[in-house]
């Protein structure tokens, strides 16, 4: 499955395809030790930690995976390190890999 690459007024091919399978999962926890899911400090969540475990990741569309402009310093509001987490998989789903 690609994901073609539509960051605008971006100098990058405005068709890139990318591969979910290049972009790295973040960590579940940010340097501050919160859950990206509940936010909460140190979170031994089952279920945040099933949702990390289902989740797929992509580089972001609107940043390129730069995290923000860096002439104007706006830091982007859909990603994380980058990356976008997509559509989320159900329980019991089976994703196929390739």
């Amino acid at each position: 499955m690609a994901i073609l690459d539509c960051a605008p007024d971006r100098e990058v091919s405005a068709e890139r395809a990318r591969w979910v399978g290049q972009a790295a999962k973040p960590p579940r926890l940010n340097f501050a030790g919160r859950c990206i899911y509940c936010l909460e400090r140190d979170c031994d969540s089952l279920d945040c930690e099933a949702k990390y475990a289902r989740s797929r990741w992509a580089v972001c569309p609107d940043c390129d995976g730069r995290e923000g402009d860096e002439v104007t310093s706006v830091l982007c509001q859909l990603c994380v390190f980058g990356v976008v987490e997509l559509a989320p998989v159900g329980a019991g789903s089976v994703v196929d890999p390739s």
